[in-house]
């Protein structure tokens, strides 16, 4: 059983690094295509489609009435988008140039979004009328990625409409295949959970979190291996809005979230909040998000999950 568990994993993995390489070179032609920077592109198209595990989490727990099955996912998986993730793309690529990302205040954006998430649910709900909220700041966001977009540098290249139809055939091949990839992971990581006996909750924020920003990582480095690093940060960035608007907000307006499980989360809640003042202090102090600082994210995360484990293990 678990050996059978094992070469899933394994497989899996194995599908994501495939497919998230295909999808690094499909994406700079269709960006070249559209005249859009790499940014935009990852920000808008990928990190919606690398956030789609989270969104059908989302919409599936609320019609089965387990809405804190979302709010968990969500919360772990931008700890992980923030402090595993980028720290293992700052530490790979050498650092990560970020002068033009400050100059669209996206960081601060992204901040305020998932603090103001964090706001919303500190009475243990989320309403419709917070869904509807958060919705219309995606939104808003997302327009402002759009009208922005022409301060961004790009190169025009000629590109057949045949051969843009062809990438973006390619390009939904290979997201389809990063989120069955990314599921199977999350399945054989709650079949390897049970067998081990650990908390449901601790498979919400940490197992099923971190398969579910398996794209992400995948992703993000085939991006470095081919030097797109905007797009790396651009996913990031991106994917962590989607996941605290569109993703909760979708979720909400399906069925109000209450969380009755949220003081078992506010270790949670106090490490993203850490992890998200770092962030800030790190793409702010300099053009450049050092291997060091990577590292210092990485040390994070790995504080959290001991701490975590830890926690739930006096829990139960």
């Amino acid at each position: 059983m678990i050996s059978l568990v094992i070469a899933k994993i394994i497989l899996s993995c194995l599908v994501l690094v495939v497919a998230a390489n295909l999808l690094v070179r499909s994406l700079v032609k269709v960006s070249k295509y559209l005249k859009i920077s790499e940014f935009a592109v990852s920000f808008l198209l990928l990190a919606l489609a690398t956030s789609l595990p989270e969104l059908f989490v989302g919409i599936t727990s609320a019609i089965e009435g387990v809405s804190s099955l979302a709010y968990t996912v969500v919360i772990g998986s931008n700890i992980v988008n923030l402090s595993f993730v980028m720290g293992i793309t700052a530490i790979l690529s050498k650092g990560i140039p970020v002068s033009n990302i400050l100059k669209r205040s996206d960081v601060t954006y992204m901040t305020i979004i998932t603090v103001l998430l964090l706001l919303l649910s500190a009475d243990g709900s989320i309403s419709r009328a917070d869904g509807i909220i958060l919705l219309v700041i995606y939104g808003w966001h997302v327009f402002t990625v759009i009208k922005q977009n022409k301060q961004f540098k790009y190169k025009n290249e000629h590109k057949t409409t045949g051969h843009f139809v062809l990438q973006m055939l390619i390009s939904a091949l290979c997201i389809a295949l990063l989120i069955i990839g990314a599921y199977t992971l999350v399945d054989s990581a709650i079949v390897f959970a049970d067998t081990l006996d650990i908390s449901l909750i601790f498979v919400g924020l940490i197992l099923i979190s971190s398969g579910t920003s398996f794209p992400e990582l995948f992703f993000n480095l085939a991006a470095i291996s081919k030097n797109h690093k905007q797009i790396a940060v651009g996913d990031l960035m991106g994917g962590v809005v989607t996941n605290a608007a569109l993703v909760i907000g979708v979720a909400a307006i399906i069925r109000p979230m209450y969380l009755e499980a949220i003081y078992d989360i506010r270790l949670s809640f106090l490490f993203l909040l850490i992890i998200l003042v770092l962030f800030n202090i790190f793409m702010h102090s300099k053009k450049e998000l050092s291997r060091l600082e990577g590292v210092v994210l990485l040390v994070i995360y790995f504080t959290y999950l001991i701490s975590e484990y830890y926690l739930q293990s006096f829990a139960s």
